[in-house]
Protein backbone atom coordinates (compact mmCIF):
# COMPACT_ATOMS: atom_id res chain seq x y z
CA UNK A 1 0.00 0.00 0.00
CA UNK A 2 1.41 3.62 -0.58
CA UNK A 3 1.82 6.13 1.83
CA UNK A 4 1.04 9.38 0.34
CA UNK A 5 1.15 11.50 3.81
CA UNK A 6 4.45 13.35 3.92
CA UNK A 7 5.47 12.75 0.40
CA UNK A 8 7.69 15.86 0.81
CA UNK A 9 9.66 14.41 4.07
CA UNK A 10 12.23 13.17 2.05
CA UNK A 11 16.20 12.86 2.50
CA UNK A 12 18.04 14.45 0.36
CA UNK A 13 21.96 14.87 -0.04
CA UNK A 14 23.23 18.26 0.12
CA UNK A 15 26.92 19.01 0.10
CA UNK A 16 27.61 15.18 -0.17
CA UNK A 17 26.13 14.74 3.04
CA UNK A 18 22.50 12.95 3.87
CA UNK A 19 20.54 15.59 5.21
CA UNK A 20 16.41 16.38 5.83
CA UNK A 21 14.51 18.47 4.15
CA UNK A 22 13.49 21.94 5.48
CA UNK A 23 10.07 22.54 6.18
CA UNK A 24 9.88 24.53 3.18
CA UNK A 25 10.65 21.00 1.09
CA UNK A 26 14.66 22.69 0.29
CA UNK A 27 17.78 21.82 1.60
CA UNK A 28 20.21 24.20 2.04
CA UNK A 29 24.25 23.80 1.31
CA UNK A 30 25.89 25.63 3.84
CA UNK A 31 29.24 26.03 1.85
CA UNK A 32 27.57 27.61 -0.99
CA UNK A 33 25.22 29.83 0.58
CA UNK A 34 25.42 32.16 -2.60
CA UNK A 35 23.89 29.17 -4.50
CA UNK A 36 19.71 28.05 -4.92
CA UNK A 37 18.90 26.25 -2.22
CA UNK A 38 17.36 23.88 -5.01
CA UNK A 39 21.12 22.97 -6.52
CA UNK A 40 22.16 20.02 -4.12
CA UNK A 41 18.50 18.93 -3.43
CA UNK A 42 18.30 14.99 -4.71
CA UNK A 43 15.12 14.08 -2.96
CA UNK A 44 14.77 10.28 -2.23
CA UNK A 45 11.26 9.31 -2.54
CA UNK A 46 11.33 5.59 -2.32
CA UNK A 47 13.86 2.51 -0.99
CA UNK A 48 12.84 -0.42 -1.93
CA UNK A 49 14.37 -3.99 -2.64
CA UNK A 50 17.98 -2.10 -3.10
CA UNK A 51 16.51 0.47 -5.26
CA UNK A 52 16.55 3.78 -4.55
CA UNK A 53 13.61 6.09 -6.03
CA UNK A 54 14.64 9.82 -6.45
CA UNK A 55 15.08 12.99 -8.45
CA UNK A 56 17.36 16.24 -9.47
CA UNK A 57 15.93 19.49 -8.32
CA UNK A 58 17.29 20.75 -11.48
CA UNK A 59 16.64 19.49 -14.37
CA UNK A 60 15.20 22.08 -16.55
CA UNK A 61 12.11 21.78 -18.08
CA UNK A 62 11.88 17.64 -19.06
CA UNK A 63 8.49 16.18 -18.44
CA UNK A 64 7.89 14.17 -14.73
CA UNK A 65 10.48 11.34 -14.21
CA UNK A 66 12.41 8.99 -11.96
CA UNK A 67 16.18 7.96 -11.03
CA UNK A 68 17.07 4.79 -10.22
CA UNK A 69 20.07 3.38 -8.87
CA UNK A 70 20.94 0.00 -7.25
CA UNK A 71 24.25 -0.69 -6.47
CA UNK A 72 26.46 1.01 -9.49
CA UNK A 73 23.88 0.55 -11.81
CA UNK A 74 21.19 3.57 -12.82
CA UNK A 75 18.35 4.02 -14.96
CA UNK A 76 15.51 7.11 -15.77
CA UNK A 77 12.52 6.69 -16.33
CA UNK A 78 9.00 8.91 -17.73
CA UNK A 79 6.52 8.63 -15.62
CA UNK A 80 3.95 9.13 -18.18
CA UNK A 81 4.27 6.07 -19.90
CA UNK A 82 6.89 4.64 -17.61
CA UNK A 83 9.00 3.81 -20.52
CA UNK A 84 13.49 4.16 -20.07
CA UNK A 85 15.21 7.36 -20.63
CA UNK A 86 18.37 6.38 -20.07
CA UNK A 87 20.27 3.21 -18.58
CA UNK A 88 23.63 2.27 -17.16
CA UNK A 89 24.89 -0.63 -15.23
CA UNK A 90 21.74 -2.58 -14.75
CA UNK A 91 21.12 -6.30 -15.22
CA UNK A 92 18.20 -6.65 -17.72
CA UNK A 93 16.00 -8.86 -14.68
CA UNK A 94 16.81 -5.21 -12.19
CA UNK A 95 15.59 -2.97 -15.22
CA UNK A 96 12.82 -4.98 -15.13
CA UNK A 97 12.21 -5.11 -11.18
CA UNK A 98 12.57 -1.45 -11.14
CA UNK A 99 10.11 -0.88 -14.10
CA UNK A 100 7.68 -3.09 -12.02
CA UNK A 101 8.41 -1.24 -8.83
CA UNK A 102 7.80 2.09 -10.47
CA UNK A 103 4.40 0.94 -11.53
CA UNK A 104 3.31 -0.43 -8.25
CA UNK A 105 3.99 3.27 -6.82
CA UNK A 106 3.60 5.14 -9.77
CA UNK A 107 1.12 7.53 -8.12
CA UNK A 108 3.49 8.60 -4.97
CA UNK A 109 6.27 9.01 -7.45
CA UNK A 110 4.29 11.08 -9.40
CA UNK A 111 2.42 12.86 -6.83
CA UNK A 112 5.88 13.72 -5.61
CA UNK A 113 7.40 14.93 -8.66
CA UNK A 114 4.73 17.54 -8.99
CA UNK A 115 5.03 18.77 -5.10
CA UNK A 116 8.13 19.34 -5.45
CA UNK A 117 8.34 21.02 -8.75
CA UNK A 118 5.58 22.91 -7.53
CA UNK A 119 7.33 24.14 -4.13
CA UNK A 120 10.57 25.43 -6.12
CA UNK A 121 8.68 27.98 -8.30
Amino acid sequence: SENNAGVLNLITTCAGKASRLYADGFAADPHRESHSRLFHAMPTILRILGYRFYFYAMEGNEPPHVHIDKDAGTLKVWLADLTIAESEGLKPAEIRTALRLAGEHHKTLLKAWHEFQNRKS
